[in-house]
């Protein structure tokens, strides 16, 4: 199970969806797997079957992207050319999430399927999004599958930049990451 998980994963950070679909197929002749959802995950390769692999571009030099001196700490980031938005650095969660709101005004492509995820606010039910590109600083990630947070799962006390994360399978996407007190 835990072989197949991480391949899966590795070919959803990838944005491999043909070769997910084919090992999804791979893997329902396993019959000892039960654990692992594989209708949801080949359910999303058809879905994205013809989009893109996942790409990063980044500066060859370092950057320094400001972020909020007080927790959260929150770094602006575009979505799809559009204008900031913040979003929550948050390093304990390994999912990128945005707003069913955000889903909308982002131009998102919302899969057809839903998943139970672990977060910050416990085990929630999200959908996947695709993105064609999340700018942080001079920093591209194309072609990402992130996660919708349900506004039904959202409290009055939530603000939608607490909502907003960047997982840190984006970050460790960088390869080294440093938070500096004067930056």
């Amino acid at each position: 199970t835990t072989y197949l998980t991480t391949c899966i994963e590795n070919y959803i950070s990838q944005g491999l969806w043909k070769k997910l679909a084919e090992f999804c197929e791979f893997a329902t002749t396993l019959p000892q797997l039960r654990a692992v959802p594989l209708e949801i995950f080949s359910s999303i390769a058809r879905e994205l079957r013809n989009e893109q692999p996942f790409a990063l571009e980044q500066p060859a030099t370092p950057i320094s992207v400001p972020t909020t001196r007080d927790w959260p700490l929150l770094l602006p980031v575009s979505v799809n050319g559009g204008s900031n938005v913040y979003f929550h650095l948050n390093t304990g969660q390994h999912l990128t999430i945005i707003t069913e709101a955000d889903a909308r005004q982002f131009g998102a492509r919302v899969l057809n399927v839903t998943l139970a995820v672990n977060t910050m606010f416990g085990k929630v039910n999200v959908r996947p999004a695709f993105l064609r590109e999340l700018r942080v600083g001079s920093v591209r990630f194309r072609n990402l599958l992130v996660y919708v947070f349900p506004a039904e799962e959202m409290t009055a006390e939530m603000k939608p930049e607490i909502c907003r994360i960047l997982g840190n399978r984006e970050l460790m996407r960088l390869g080294e990451v440093s938070i500096y007190p004067e930056k």
